[in-house]
């Protein structure tokens, strides 16, 4: 993907899309995709370029998304960040549950995706509406509100890990949530 594909935490604030609205329900209305998806090693979350690869074939079946959000590239990696970058990666790692609560979702699952926390809370956040007049403001988005994809990887089977996915997230509450 050329470079400008790619938006960074900044930028998506500073045309308004963080954080949601004041009222109502919030929809994703970006022409962007947030990536959910396991590192694959601690140093790169893909150093074969097989998670690169599905997002690429992703987009190409799915025209209508301009950007891509991708924590690996949009978000300052690495031991060896200034002190401007670590302030950065900070105040993304404290907002970026927003990207994944209001933006389309693509998740990349494999054999590893349902072990892990940060994986799964993004898939449940994915499977949120945001209706903040409700009595419960963060609730099941219905068939309609779907805005998250799910494509597998490596061993990942739709069928099993992506209905046990689907069962235990999308109707899942605040309280279930944090208990499991």
């Amino acid at each position: 993907l050329p470079p400008e594909a790619f938006i960074t935490f900044d930028e998506l604030r500073a045309i308004g899309h963080i954080p949601a609205p004041p009222s109502g329900i919030w929809t994703a209305s970006l022409p962007i995709i947030i990536i959910s998806y396991p590192w694959l090693t601690p140093e790169h979350p893909d150093p074969k370029r097989t998670q690169f690869t599905k997002i690429q074939e992703f987009l190409r079946r799915n025209p209508s998304f301009k950007f891509v959000w991708v924590d690996f590239s949009s978000m300052p990696q690495g031991a060896d960040r200034t002190e401007a970058e670590l302030v950065e990666f900070r105040t993304m790692l404290s907002n970026v549950n927003l990207l994944y609560l209001g933006c389309s979702v693509l998740i990349l699952l494999d054999g590893t995706y349902l072990s892990r926390f940060w994986t799964q809370f993004e898939a449940w956040l994915s499977m949120r509406t945001i209706e903040l007049q409700a009595e419960e403001p963060l609730r099941s988005a219905t068939v309609q509100e779907k805005r998250y994809f799910i494509e597998c990887l490596h061993s990942g089977d739709i069928e099993y890990e992506g209905r046990k996915l689907e069962d235990v997230w999308g109707p899942a509450n605040l309280e279930f949530a944090c208990r499991y």
